[in-house]
């Protein structure tokens, strides 16, 4: 079995999703399975410049944190920025790379 998958790299849900698939492989003892990243951007209309928020525990980001917590990872959005800074330059150099 290979497993390819579709991600947002600038995505917290996608990264909660890929580990808790890798979480879910090991368990199953399919450690040995290959995966491939597929890298692909949900929001081609983001801004290219971050939204700074008054607010970094809003209902949203606290949901993130949440399930980010329940999968065993750490998340914490004080003083960050807002998702709408979707980190061009990473996903153009991965994106680039898979052409």
């Amino acid at each position: 079995m290979e497993i390819t998958y579709w991600s947002d790299i600038a995505c917290p849900f996608c990264y909660i999703g890929a580990n808790s698939m890798k979480k879910a492989l090991k368990a199953l003892n399919l450690t040995d399975t290959p995966l491939t990243l597929m890298s692909y951007e949900l929001d081609p209309t983001a801004p290219k410049t971050a939204k700074t928020s008054s607010d970094p525990l809003s209902p949203r980001r606290q949901q993130i944190e949440d399930l980010a917590h329940s999968n065993g990872l750490k998340m914490k959005f004080a003083r960050r920025t807002s998702c709408q800074q979707h980190g061009r330059s990473p996903f153009n150099q991965i994106s680039s790379k898979d052409r």
